[in-house]
């Protein structure tokens, strides 16, 4: 029985010795690292850009120009709704298609699938300050041009 249990142990070990982490899932070669951001200049005194979205409208967060890949989405949220993470709807569209390659509410997207604002953390994942500020690092390649709403 032991010997079972030490063969299962390091075949379950080699498996995952060679898996690495979600880095390795996308790869572009002879890349340059880029940021869009709604921070103007000088940064002390501009971050003054919050946007109030109503019901039903849609707002534009970022769109880039490619070939490229997202590596990170991070934004804060002051709303009052405890279940905004259930009704507000994150879109990700790719090389302009009409219809988007990514469509789900926003607490979906970031791994709170009950649609409650709460503290959250994995390895691609982490939403903290009492589930206002998201943070993802979902590698996501494009060939011309991501857009997020």
């Amino acid at each position: 029985m032991k010997k079972l249990l030490l063969v299962a142990l390091l075949l379950v070990c080699g498996f995952s010795w060679g898996a690495g982490s979600l880095g390795d899932l996308t790869r572009i070669e002879d890349e340059t690292s880029h940021r869009a951001s709604s921070v103007g200049q000088p940064w002390q005194t501009s971050n003054a850009d919050n946007r109030q979205i109503e019901p039903g409208q849609t707002l534009v967060l970022g769109e880039l120009n490619g070939p490229g890949e997202i590596r990170h989405i991070w934004f804060t949220i002051a709303a009052d709704d405890e279940y905004y993470p259930a009704s507000l709807v994150f879109r990700i569209y790719y090389d302009d298609r009409e219809e988007p390659g990514v469509e789900s509410p926003l607490g979906d997207f970031f791994g709170v699938g009950h649609g409650l604002r709460k503290a959250y953390q994995c390895l691609p994942i982490e939403i903290s300050s009492d589930g206002r500020a998201y943070n993802c690092f979902w590698r996501m390649p494009f060939q011309k041009k991501p857009g997020w709403k």
